[in-house]
């Protein structure tokens, strides 16, 4: 039951490019919303285990500090399903996974492999291709500031 509901998850959340772009709204509009169905299914989350509740106020802070993170991934990701679309705006703020490698490697000291940089090197040339490189006929409304706002929202 608990991998039918993850599966019933992953295709919710995978298609919700599709249903902002559907909905026809604006970024803000959509990036409100969004956050904001979230709030009762969070409150009650959080009653049901504040009594329990021992975190730091260091822990609460960063709790917090990564809620106003996730409000920017979320407006740049808006932003950029607008300017460059559906598909390419999920590709493109998948670079996510770039970051969190270096941020490992950063952070953790974590050794990257040997094929960690070419494929970075793949990425970037990649999300670069998307943007059109100004191209008249490039994908979307504006494919370059798309592409700018999907790796910053793959950066936040």
């Amino acid at each position: 039951m608990i991998h039918l509901l993850a599966l019933l998850g992953i295709l919710a959340i995978s298609f919700s490019a599709v249903f902002v772009r559907l909905a026809g709204v604006s970024p803000v509009t959509a990036t409100f919303f969004r956050t904001a169905y979230a709030i009762p299914v969070l409150a009650v989350g959080w009653l049901a285990v504040r009594r329990a509740d021992a975190r730091t106020r260091r822990e609460r802070l960063m709790a917090f500090v990564a809620g106003l993170i996730l409000a920017v991934d979320l407006s740049l990701w808006h932003w950029t399903i607008e300017l460059l679309g559906v598909g390419l705006a999920t590709v493109v703020a998948n670079v996510q996974v770039v970051f969190v490698g270096l941020a490992a490697w950063a952070l953790h000291r974590e050794r990257p492999s040997r094929l960690a940089f070419p494929m970075i090197a793949v990425v970037l040339v990649g999300v670069a291709l998307i943007s059109g490189l100004n191209r008249p006929d490039a994908y979307g409304s504006h494919p370059v500031a798309g592409s700018l706002t999907g790796v910053l929202a793959g950066i936040s």
